[in-house]
């Protein structure tokens, strides 16, 4: 007896094996869609290295890569972004791979606040006379310093006259030494037992008392009143 074909069974089972290849063709064959990767793209230009992280049945692989590799990979698949720290930014690839941006950043200077070193009781300069050392010991005047080192000095406490506060920086005037007129110069050094004034092509250097007696009652005004009306008498 000959074989029966179902020819409707069998036409259907074809139509429907060539709408599936047809179904994968056009699957196959159809554009990629492109992901926007506009907020990747300022990421990639400030990055100045870029590492891929790839696990493979062989293991863990890892190296660097550029930008185009990234771009390439971003715009084809869906990624997250995640920040490790200021100077690591991750794009994590459809959790299969990730890809770490570095970045150069700017180190904040350390704000380290000037020690201040505070000198009571300053006194005359011992000095020397036929081989014999001689203390001298001012007791009408109280001079008191707050300095920081090549910065400034503040200058306080009182004479037998008034009380006085003055505070000196780099680059201010201030009096280095008088006979008739008073002669003052620019602040060019503090340390922690001198002031240097230049004036001119002068430099003096003073010891802190003498700097505090010269200046515990500095008067820009008062010194140009008082060094005109002298030079009317020389």
């Amino acid at each position: 007896m000959g074989t029966v074909i179902n020819f409707t069974a069998y036409k259907m089972e074809k139509e429907a094996e060539e709408f599936a290849n047809n179904l994968i063709f056009e699957a196959l064959n159809a554009p990629i869609p492109e992901y926007d990767i506009s907020e990747l793209l300022p990421l990639l230009d400030k990055a100045v290295k870029i590492e891929f992280y790839l696990e493979t049945m062989e293991g863990f692989e890892q190296g660097e890569t550029t930008r185009e590799v990234v771009e390439r990979a971003a715009t084809k698949r869906t990624y997250r972004l995640e920040i490790i720290s200021e100077e690591v930014t991750r794009i994590l690839i459809d959790g299969d791979y990730y890809y770490d941006l570095f970045f150069k950043v700017k180190k904040q200077p350390v704000n380290r606040s000037k020690k201040v070193l505070t000198v009571s009781n300053i006194q005359p300069k011992p000095y020397k006379r036929n081989g014999v050392t001689h203390t001298c010991t001012d007791d009408s005047n109280l001079f008191q310093a707050d300095i920081i080192i090549g910065q400034s000095i503040r200058i306080y406490g009182k004479t037998y006259q008034e009380e006085f506060d003055l505070t000196f920086k780099l680059g201010d005037q201030c009096v280095h030494g008088s006979y008739n007129l008073i002669y003052t110069g620019e602040i060019v050094s503090i340390g922690k037992k001198t002031v240097t004034i230049e004036d001119g092509n002068t430099k003096t250097r003073l010891n802190l008392y003498d700097f505090c007696r010269r200046n515990h009652h500095y008067d820009a005004a008062r010194i140009e009143r008082h060094n005109h009306e002298e030079s009317q008498c020389i």
